[in-house]
């Protein structure tokens, strides 16, 4: 969760990530997937985790998990 939360901060007001081939759902289902992967979680504490770092970042759904795609190997 810190990881989470440390990228969030990072992030600030940047603008959101553009990823022409990839709607708002495949973004999220794709970070969903990622951190089902790396916290060996269901899909919901794994979404549970994306709600939580948008709230605390003031962000939507969206734009935090367009960045954590961007830069998911930085993680």
């Amino acid at each position: 969760m810190f990881v989470i939360h440390a990228a969030i901060a990072l992030v600030g007001a940047q603008t959101e990530a553009h990823l022409p081939c990839h709607g708002s759902r495949g973004v999220i289902g794709m970070v969903k997937g990622i951190l089902m992967q790396r916290r060996d979680v269901d899909a919901t504490p794994a979404f549970r985790v994306l709600v939580d770092a948008s709230q605390h970042g003031n962000m939507t759904l969206h734009e935090v998990a367009a960045w954590l795609v961007e830069h998911r190997r930085d993680l």
